[in-house]
């Protein structure tokens, strides 16, 4: 399961998209090849609330990509997930929100 989609094209795609009405989100999009790698995939995580704002840079191959759509399918189901070993990306849904 892919999240996101509202402006993507053939090089950049959103992965995800986490946010709430109070101005807070999460974002992770692939934004197309990797130079230098082969089969490798350029992107970035970047994190916007109103007090604070940061991106991070992040290479990603094919069974990362795997991962993080069997990852969702957890999240779909209720499921608190991680994705990643080094770095782990965690998501936990709140109590409220299950």
């Amino acid at each position: 399961m892919l999240v996101g989609g509202d402006k993507e094209t053939a090089a950049r795609l959103n992965l995800a998209l986490f946010q709430d009405d109070e101005g807070n989100s999460v974002r992770i999009t692939v934004l197309g090849a990797l130079q230098g790698v082969a089969g490798g995939l350029a992107a970035e995580v970047v994190v916007d609330t109103p007090f604070v704002a940061g991106r991070v840079n992040l290479s990603l191959w094919r069974s990362r990509l795997i991962s993080w759509g069997e990852a969702l399918d957890r999240l779909e189901a209720g499921e608190d997930i991680a994705w990643l070993h080094r770095p782990a990306w965690t998501v936990r849904l709140h109590p409220s929100r299950r």
